[in-house]
């Protein structure tokens, strides 16, 4: 397997590389092929370790992200010879050829992290620590009790059932005007959805082992499907991490069904995935292209706007000119901070915005707030270019911590947690800092909260057993 991917990382680069040199017609894309080039010298000094140390969805998710953006945008770019460019603010030439030195750059200074970080552990003995620490019970009563306030909360604020889906979204699905009461609520019954799932997974798992009777490992699958199944919200990333951590957990339990579980996940993302598209009703850029030549654009338009590409880094320069004056460390902690649960309540009246409105001005010219402020362009708007890279590791270093904490899928509470969280931070090139903090306040805040209470409870437990015995 390693030297398929090793093959395929060095072939398609390579390709890319040639094919950008000899058949590039654009001026402002010159610089195109350091794109390719950059990319394969990275994998192979510093990313292959990386990807194949040990498994990880993070560790996986991100690769692919740089190898769309790095490689696959490049030949998409020249092969549909298309200047794919949706923004109403139209980068320079100038501006395209810093962007694409600056994403050489960001793909540098992220692979050099990624290569020291290993040696700046000083505790050697960390990953043992944990997997004493994560040993848990699951008929705690602890749980239940979080799941009966979750269940109070949903009754004091019935309209957020509206904002959770099962395989179709709600026809009275409002992503709007959420007060922050029924944000609480959709955290909490977000939190105890996951942890009904791990009793029943718990309970299902311990009679499969003991009996060996299969029917509660086709009871737990039918658990895990069903799951899948219910998320919230209408973003299409969000459902496919919540199936991705739902089989990841299942696995976590039962050790055994791999290439099942893959086959059954897949076909789940494969039924829904159309369905939230459609009710999301995408405006289409390209209803002017038609054949191949539309879904090559179409495809360079998926990854320019989702994992930051070329053209959105660009106007984020754009937007660090036109915002000189936004460009300030309390607007930074602003970013930081608003987004997240529980401070917004405290912050939700500073006259302060996201830098991300600002990009979204540059971008449509109007007070329309619809595409993603590339974290690179981010990072060189607080920090121009050679701190460009810094909030981008600051998100892998978030990860790579939390990525301790599910080693080999080890203990399903934190799989099934914290993996959603790390793959949205795989995604990182795109979604920034406010995306991120938000996703990880909506995702772990509850759980780890919860964790530590059940930690504390559970150590004065053990204490009165001593002092009694």
């Amino acid at each position: 397997m390693k030297k398929i991917v090793n093959l395929i990382m060095f072939l398609v680069p390579t390709f890319t590389l040639f094919y950008t040199i000899l058949f590039n017609h654009f001026e402002k894309y010159d610089l195109l092929f350091l794109m390719p080039l950059t990319y394969t010298i990275c994998y192979f000094g510093f990313l292959k370790k990386f990807l194949f140390a040990k498994f990880s969805f993070f560790r996986v998710t991100f690769i692919i992200i740089l190898f769309l953006r790095y490689v696959i945008l490049p030949l998409l770019i020249v092969v549909s010879n298309y200047d794919n460019i949706v923004s109403i603010y139209k980068p320079t030439i100038y501006q395209t050829r810093i962007a694409i030195l600056l994403m050489v750059y960001e793909i540098i200074a992220y692979s050099f992290f990624i290569w020291i970080y290993p040696k700046l552990k000083k505790d050697k003995t960390r990953e043992k620590t944990i997997k004493k620490y994560i040993d848990i019970n699951y008929t705690n009563p602890i749980f239940i009790i979080f799941c009966i306030i979750a269940i109070s909360l949903l009754m004091l604020t019935p309209g957020v059932i509206n904002y959770f889906n099962f395989i179709t979204v709600s026809k009275d699905f409002n992503s709007l005007d959420l007060s922050t009461t029924e944000e609480i609520t959709i955290l909490f019954v977000a939190c105890a959805k996951g942890i009904i799932f791990l009793i029943l997974l718990n309970y299902l798992s311990k009679k499969y082992k003991r009996n060996n009777n299969k029917l509660y490992y086709y009871l737990g699958l039918l658990v895990t499907i069903i799951n899948s199944c219910i998320y919230y919200g209408s973003n299409r990333s969000t459902f496919i991490f919540i199936a991705i951590a739902s089989f990841a957990t299942f696995y976590a339990f039962y050790r055994k069904g791999l290439k099942q579980m893959a086959l059954i996940m897949s076909t789940i993302i494969f039924i829904i995935l159309p369905i939230i598209t459609t009710y999301r009703n995408y405006y289409d850029y390209y209803s002017d292209l038609s054949g191949m030549q539309k879904t090559l654009v179409s495809s360079q338009g998926t990854i320019n706007e989702y994992f930051g590409g070329i053209n959105n880094v660009a106007v984020g320069l754009e937007t660090a000119n036109e915002y000189q004056d936004k460009r300030t460390m309390s607007n930074l902690l602003f970013d930081f901070t608003r987004p997240v649960i529980g401070l917004n309540i405290f912050l939700k009246n500073i006259d302060m915005e996201y830098s991300n409105l600002f990009f979204n001005h540059c971008y449509h010219k109007s007070d329309l707030v619809s595409v993603i402020f590339p974290t690179i362009s981010q990072g060189y708007f607080y920090f121009g270019f050679f701190g460009a890279p810094l909030l981008g590791i600051l998100l892998i270093y978030i990860a790579l911590k939390l990525e301790e904490y599910c080693i080999n899928l080890s203990n399903p509470y934190l799989v099934y947690f914290f993996t959603p969280s790390l793959l949205r931070l795989a995604t990182l090139t795109g979604p920034n800092v406010n995306i991120q903090m938000n996703d990880l306040s909506l995702k772990i805040l509850a759980p780890i909260l919860l964790l530590l209470l059940y930690k504390g409870i559970t150590k004065r437990e053990n204490r009165k057993q001593l002092i009694n015995a």
